[in-house]
């Protein structure tokens, strides 16, 4: 059983369990960016950890926080990107 240190956008509890499982070549939709970050952001794995774990660049890694940050799970969206660079560029 994995601790839960903060509740995710839902309102459910964060905990390892969301993680995506690991695989060669995962494709990554907005569920599993956003789930990476809040557990990221909940403080129950290192983002660097993340990064070797899905062989993803920390740069990646980061880019997919500061957009769920900014704009939750539509920011993480692939069809999203172009509409949220066009509004920051503003």
């Amino acid at each position: 059983m994995n601790k839960v240190l903060t509740k995710n956008d839902e309102g459910l509890p964060v905990s390892l369990d969301q993680l995506p499982p690991i695989a060669k070549n995962l494709h990554w939709i907005a569920r599993r960016k956003k789930s990476v970050v809040e557990v990221v952001q909940a403080g129950l794995i290192t983002r660097e950890a993340v990064c070797v774990r899905y062989g993803i660049s920390l740069e990646e890694f980061l880019h997919w926080e500061d957009r769920f940050t900014r704009h939750g799970r539509e920011g993480v969206m692939v069809t999203k990107t172009k509409h949220f660079r066009e509004v920051e560029s503003v």
